[in-house]
């Protein structure tokens, strides 16, 4: 279950994380020239659920991880597609410690994983929407469609959300320069 986690965490990190179990909607504008998409055997993005019910419900009939947005860029030179994606899932902590302890647990479990996985900028708090959140960013080599190996980068960030928290990962290599669009995209999210 915890391997899963790991892994679906990059193919994108609180009970009370600052004192707050607020519930918010998560909303994010496309970056221009990009596409929308729907992972393979995902749920279909948020509009298919009622957030009227308990989260909790619904995270447990979707084994506690729930894609919610998904955009591509074009593919690099690489033969990388860069892409953003966001999931809501199950806050496995209760404290706001637990929760660092948590992502500091999933990041070494990563660097155990993924080869030449290093850290780039340490997990720190932010906020996104002037909601508290945790951040970091890594790096790590990745097998491309046509076989050869990428140096692919993920920025993470993780947004409390009461029993919930929504992971926004923007993702793409070293050699790309989307720093702005990345920057764009994250002035869009608004949490209501």
């Amino acid at each position: 279950m915890i391997k899963k986690l790991f892994i679906v965490l990059l193919a994108t990190i609180f009970y009370p994380l600052f004192g707050s179990a607020q519930s918010y909607d998560f909303e994010i504008e496309k970056p221009i020239g990009w596409n929308k998409v729907k992972l393979p055997n995902s749920t279909g993005g948020l509009e298919k659920y009622d957030f009227g019910k308990a989260e909790e419900e619904i995270l447990k009939n979707h084994q506690k991880s729930i894609y919610i947005y998904g955009f591509t860029g074009q593919i690099n030179a690489e033969g990388y597609t860069p892409n953003i994606q966001v999931y809501l899932r199950e806050n496995p902590a209760a404290t706001k410690l637990q929760f660092r302890q948590f992502i500091e647990f999933s990041v070494k479990k990563l660097n155990e994983q993924l080869d030449n996985f290093k850290i780039i900028e340490p997990i720190k708090e932010v906020l996104i929407d002037n909601k508290p959140a945790l951040y970091f960013k890594a790096s790590f080599n990745l097998k491309n469609r046509n076989g050869s190996t990428v140096n692919a980068r993920t920025t993470v960030y993780a947004i409390p959300n009461g029993k919930t928290f929504y992971q926004f990962a923007l993702n793409d290599t070293l050699k790309d320069n989307l720093v702005e669009v990345f920057s764009s995209a994250l002035n869009t999210v608004k949490l209501k």
